[in-house]
């Protein structure tokens, strides 16, 4: 089976696929001049030799004049077999034909092109992992030829789940033999999971003191437990993809895993460098965090729409606090991800507004100039008769160009979705 690691050698294999399909197309048409050779000397009642030799060749039948009738019925048979033969592959020939010439332009390929090479891929017996790594890799090349936007080949979302396929898993040293007591030790792992779940990472480096507490090698011990459940969680998403597509496949499945995966990427990039801090001396923990989680460069800017000065008291926040707790995590994830660069969650609007959108979940913009955009609402579309409230969204005023305020509210908000969001759901 030829590998794929790239565009390239998807165009390489439909190109095979193309002309083998060609050939075989050509050996079938061959077939059915035989056929009907065969079957005009049957309804002629003559045994000829191109008759004894079909017969012969394909079944070791030595054809006799008195089962003239069942050879006339055998061949009808395999005359219709091999004329829904020809048809299957012409058509095939004809897909792939055209899938290599999309392939080959290394434009935008489309939806229904996609789903062609997925069946293709699916049939031929390709592993999960190739399919999806397959598929991301078309998602890849199209973000980079959309004209939707200059800035999206610079955003790093694009290539987040091949990251996720292959990221490599570290082994953590454990040192099993720790004269120290277990129970205990295994109760500060849960108690910093826990705190993690519920606060910043501000929060978290500011409330974990385990040094007064703790010596050097039990420090170690928590430290690598935390590390390993990290990564069993982000591996434990992954797996959950490549043993079953579905999981790639489903919108809704697929995000979830990618939010719960990048989660969990996060609180253990935040804890490996308290680990490496404990290891190294000479490590600048400070600047490490700082680096890690300060705010990165962000392609598209966002703004709040308020008619307050006070941070907690914009459209948008006000307007979460009716949202349900099962959807906090998305509307964080859609947020964070425009600001990135992403817009496969996009829909503009006819009013000239932008929509972040997934499921039922609404995120309406507006752009101010720019990669500026204010953030005028969010809410739950329950029904397709909702016009009223998207005329009450899109009548808000514009949000202030004001870099503290729109700091303000996110932090607001970000720590209400953390402390808020569906219990259990990482």
């Amino acid at each position: 089976m030829k590998a794929l690691n790239n565009i390239k050698d998807l165009k390489n294999l439909i190109f095979d696929l193309s002309f083998e399909a060609s050939n075989l197309l050509e050996e079938y048409q061959y077939e059915l001049n035989i056929l009907l050779e065969v079957k005009e000397d049957l309804n002629n009642n003559k045994l000829s030799r191109i008759v004894r030799k079909y017969f012969f060749d394909k079944y070791r039948i030595n054809v006799e004049n008195k089962d003239i009738i069942k050879y006339k019925v055998i061949i009808e048979n395999d005359i219709y077999i091999t004329q829904k033969q020809i048809v299957i592959t012409k058509n095939r020939e004809k897909n792939l034909t055209k899938t290599y010439k999309i392939l080959k332009s290394y434009e935008i390929i489309n939806e229904e092109t996609i789903n062609y090479i997925k069946k293709e891929l699916i049939c031929l017996g390709y592993d999960n992992k190739t399919i999806i790594t397959m598929m991301e890799k078309i998602s890849i090349n199209n973000a980079l030829n959309s004209k939707k936007t200059k800035d999206y080949k610079h955003s790093h979302n694009i290539h987040e789940l091949i990251d996720m396929l292959y990221s490599g898993y570290e082994l953590i040293p454990l040192d099993k033999d720790i004269n120290s007591n277990k129970d205990r030790l295994n109760n500060e792992v849960k108690h910093v999971i826990n705190l993690l779940k519920e606060n910043s990472f501000k929060v978290v480096k500011d409330n974990m003191v385990l040094e007064k507490y703790y010596n050097f090698k039990e420090l170690k011990y928590i430290y690598a437990k935390l590390l390993r459940y990290y990564q069993k969680a982000m591996m434990d998403n992954v797996n959950l993809m490549v043993d079953d597509r579905d999981f790639y496949f489903d919108k809704e499945l697929l995000l979830t895993l990618k939010i719960e995966y990048f989660d969990a990427l996060k609180k253990y990039k935040f804890i490996r460098n308290l680990y490496d801090n404990l290891v190294n001396k000479d490590y600048d923990i400070d600047t490490a965090i700082e680096d890690l989680f300060e705010e990165e460069y962000d392609v598209n800017k966002l703004y709040y729409s308020s008619n307050s000065n006070e941070p907690n008291k914009c459209y948008f926040v006000k307007d979460l606090m009716d949202i349900r707790e099962e959807a906090l995590d998305t509307i964080q994830y859609l947020i964070n991800n425009f600001k990135e660069g992403n817009i496969n969650n996009t829909k503009k609007l006819t009013t000239g507004a932008l929509e972040l959108r997934y499921d039922q979940i609404r995120i309406i913009l507006r752009r101010i100039k720019g990669n500026c955009y204010s953030v005028l609402g969010v809410f739950i579309k329950k029904s397709d008769n909702m016009h009223d409230l998207y005329t009450m969204i899109i009548d808000r005023k514009d949000a202030e160009i004001n870099d503290e305020y729109s700091r303000g509210v996110e932090e607001y908000y970000n720590n209400y979705i953390n402390m808020n969001k569906r219990k259990g759901s990482r």
